[in-house]
């Protein structure tokens, strides 16, 4: 039996191997035939697309007319940093580039919106203008929705503005409207579905980034144990960051006992500035990231995969609901994953509940301990990457998930 994929018109996200929800998009809709795909939205990476992930229809958004708030500010490094803040300022605490659109509903938008013909639009929102924008497409043209939700930026985006109570209404009002329109509501994981459940009164279905057994197979793991190597992939920014300069401080004085230990970090936010700060530390290196398909390769030559959230305030509203992308990557990987976050966010209850990796709590001290515990027990290394293995085959494989996750867009479709 010659299995359905209804026509899919995607909204405000496209596929790319830079962002983790071009990863999983990448990954969920791998299966669609090119003529039942369309994609709208900015700086479509048209040359990933064509070679990955190939659409039938590509509508890349711009605004005509419209300046950005830094563009004549970037010879002087001082005015950069003073429109940079300005834009901050209005964006984190007034909350006035919310009011701004991105996006309009143009006549070439709608016609290329009725050229394709879509069965569903799938969205994975981001913030209140993409609402607002969703909310008038589909009042216009009526055509099935589902919403993909992949972080809590529903609540955390305007945590720290002033006039919370306003914004907090504005958000509400909006994403409710959503979900009053919406044919079907997915999250990023069962947390955030039980969670929206009791906040919302609305059924989420949990789809994660899933991965292909079959493509680790042939992969070899790192055969040679004698340096440990500790591998940290993913973003440098205000979750993480003190983190992993908590790690490179860990390894140094592993280094300083006589352990034969490195620290590799392969991240997006490469720059020589964060090669500059790392690099105060013995063994401690940062690269760029690599293309997707050497993930594999890379996670396997690790002898310690490091997983890690922030544990400050900010970061633990922001991330309390979320799933890093590469989670099942860490968990196919078959090699123990050593996780750094609070004991609150949903990372943390899904890992641990499933004993697939060694926590370790907040400080130096804390992280030297857990680190060194598996440096010296391989038998606690094999006990947490078989259960993460396993987890991976049978809850995360691309096979199980796709197929869910194309069950569900039809459901939506046939209401």
């Amino acid at each position: 039996m010659v299995k359905y994929f209804p026509k899919v018109l995607i909204v405000g996200h496209s596929f790319n191997e830079n962002s983790g929800i071009g990863i999983t998009l990448t990954n969920l809709f791998k299966d669609w035939a090119q003529e039942n795909i369309a994609v709208a939205a900015f700086d479509i990476d048209i040359n990933y697309c064509n070679r990955v992930r190939p659409c039938i229809k590509y509508f890349d958004f711009k605004l005509k007319n419209n300046k950005d708030i830094n563009s004549n500010i970037v010879s002087n490094n001082k005015r950069h940093h003073i429109a940079k803040f300005i834009r901050h300022f209005l964006k984190e605490k007034l909350g006035i580039l919310d009011l701004i659109p991105e996006k309009r509903l143009t006549d070439d938008f709608l016609r290329f919106v009725d050229d394709y013909s879509p069965e569903v639009i799938y969205t994975a929102l981001g913030n209140l203008k993409e609402l607002k924008f969703i909310i008038e497409l589909i009042k216009l043209r009526k055509i099935p929705l589902i919403i993909h939700i992949m972080d809590d930026w529903p609540v955390t985006l305007y945590n720290k503005r002033y006039l919370k109570f306003y914004w907090e209404y504005i958000y509400n009002k909006n994403f409710r409207k959503i979900l009053s329109i919406s044919s079907a509501n997915l999250s990023i994981c069962q947390t955030m579905s039980d969670e929206y459940l009791e906040r919302y009164g609305v059924n989420f279905m949990p789809f994660h980034n899933p991965v292909d057994p079959q493509l680790w197979e042939s992969v070899p793991f790192n055969t040679n144990q004698k340096c440990k190597r500790v591998i940290y992939v993913g973003k440098i920014n205000k979750d993480t960051e003190e983190n992993l300069i908590t790690m490179c401080k860990v390894v140094h004085k592993l280094i300083l006992e006589g352990y034969n230990i490195k620290f590799e970090v392969y991240t997006p936010n490469y720059s020589g500035e964060k090669v500059k700060v790392f690099s105060k530390y013995k063994n401690c290196y940062v690269y760029n990231a690599i293309p997707q398909n050497e993930i594999p390769q890379l996670l396997r030559s690790a002898s310690i995969l490091f997983l890690t959230l922030g544990f400050d305030k900010h970061s633990l509203n922001y991330t309390r609901l979320s799933m890093p992308t590469k989670l099942t990557e860490y968990f196919i990987s078959k090699v123990p994953i050593l996780l750094y976050c609070p004991t609150e966010i949903a990372l943390y209850k899904y890992c641990i509940n499933n004993y697939c990796a060694l926590w370790s709590n907040e400080g130096t001290n804390n992280l030297y301990t857990t680190l060194k515990s598996l440096i010296t027990k391989p038998e606690l290394c094999k006990y947490i990457s078989d259960n993460a293995y396993n987890l991976a085959v049978n809850k995360h494989s691309a096979i199980i998930v796709r197929e869910n996750f194309r069950k569900a867009l039809l459901k939506a479709i046939d209401g």
